[in-house]
């Protein structure tokens, strides 16, 4: 991404590069708020790099359902989450969309992300085990999420008596599904 500094002068030359695709944005040197506007710019253009950059990945791993990542409510509410949580870097940790966040600070947070769908397959999958009834209930209550991470045993290779570490109360976004969305220190579970 090419942003251009330019004086009023080389006004006509910025337009033109920018309908020709050579720069991505121009500002003026005059522009008495260049600092700020040029770390908008910054901003808006890294959020576009990601963008380009994960659309194939996205197309790709969408083949059987959609991802959060694609849904216009969820990245208005990830990039609020990235501002208030001073979050630099991203990535996708898991096929239902989970990431890991990492601050400006170096702290890494899971955000683990699940759908009706999710919870219900995760329900298909235990609820012929009578030991797994009370976390099951919860899921369907929808007052509990299982919180794995990709750092974790599997559900089947931990004991029931150890699963209540991996639950958390979970937040909403309604979008073009329901989000069930939570916050995980690493070092909590």
């Amino acid at each position: 991404k090419k942003i251009l500094l330019t004086g009023m002068s080389d006004l006509q030359i910025a337009v033109d590069a920018f309908n020709k695709g050579l720069i991505d944005c121009f500002i003026c040197k005059d522009n008495p708020n260049l600092d700020q506007e040029l770390q908008n710019q910054i901003k808006r253009l890294q959020r576009q790099y990601f963008i380009d950059r994960s659309t194939p990945l996205l197309n790709h791993l969408e083949s059987g359902f959609r991802l959060p990542q694609s849904d216009p409510a969820f990245a208005a509410f990830f990039e609020k989450l990235c501002l208030e949580k001073n979050i630099i870097e991203y990535y996708l940790s898991d096929k239902n969309g989970g990431m890991l966040l990492v601050n400006s600070e170096g702290m890494s947070q899971y955000l683990m992300i699940h759908t009706d769908r999710t919870l219900n397959e995760f329900i298909d999958l235990y609820e012929n085990d009578a030991e797994h009834t009370f976390f099951l209930q919860s899921i369907k209550n929808r007052t509990k999420i299982p919180c794995f991470t990709p750092d974790d045993k599997e559900p089947w290779e931990l004991k029931v008596s150890e699963w209540s570490n991996y639950f958390s109360n979970p937040n909403l976004l309604k979008g073009r599904e329901n989000y069930y969305w939570s916050l995980i220190n690493p070092e909590n579970i």
